[in-house]
């Protein structure tokens, strides 16, 4: 069973972090991240908000556009049904890089814009040759898939999967703290 999620870190205190969000705490907790919304501040002071689904508002380019106003963000979306993950980082309302893995078009794909982190290249080739390795695009899996991932979590220090030494142990439950918020998703049957 794989896993469809979408993950904002911004770099600021959890209560500034979560007003400039429009969230607002819930009194639950966690130990996994597996309600609609939920957040933990990290080991480095980035507080992380995690969402279900890979395409939640809360990664969208406009929203993290507005939110980096103020604040840098790194964005992650995760789909591991198909093998997309993307991961991008943005300061005063722009998008410094972007690098994304789509397996439906290749094992070996990946997308780069802007200026990536100096550690781009080695992550990349490490991931590729061991892609090689193990099969190529004949392997069972697919190492290519982490290569946003761990850029991301050099930065925030959080990888989904537990990558990272520095795991949270717990999450608190998040609510808009506004009914208007962008991060509201419409049922399903709601189409205004």
């Amino acid at each position: 069973m794989g896993q469809s999620i979408s993950w904002l870190a911004v770099d600021a205190p959890p209560k500034e972090a979560r007003a400039a969000l429009g969230l607002q705490a819930t009194g639950d907790t966690h130990e996994i991240p597996d309600a609609s919304l939920v957040g933990t501040e990290l080991a480095g002071g980035w507080y992380l908000v995690i969402a279900q689904g890979c395409d939640h508002p809360l990664v969208s380019d406009e929203f993290v556009s507005r939110i980096s106003e103020g604040l840098d963000a790194v964005a992650c979306s995760i789909e591991e049904h198909v093998m997309h993950s993307s991961a991008s980082f943005w300061s005063n309302g722009t998008c410094l890089w972007s690098v994304v893995h789509d397996a439906q078009e290749s094992i070996d794909h990946f997308t780069l814009s802007g200026t990536p982190p100096p550690s781009f290249t080695a992550v990349k080739d490490r991931l590729l040759a061991q892609q090689e390795s193990e099969g190529g695009a004949d392997a069972d899996v697919d190492f290519v898939f982490d290569l946003p991932l761990e850029l991301a979590d050099e930065i925030v220090g959080f990888k989904h999967d537990g990558g990272t030494d520095s795991y949270p142990e717990v999450f608190e439950g998040l609510d808009p703290s506004e009914a208007e918020s962008p991060l509201v998703k419409n049922p399903w049957w709601k189409f205004w």
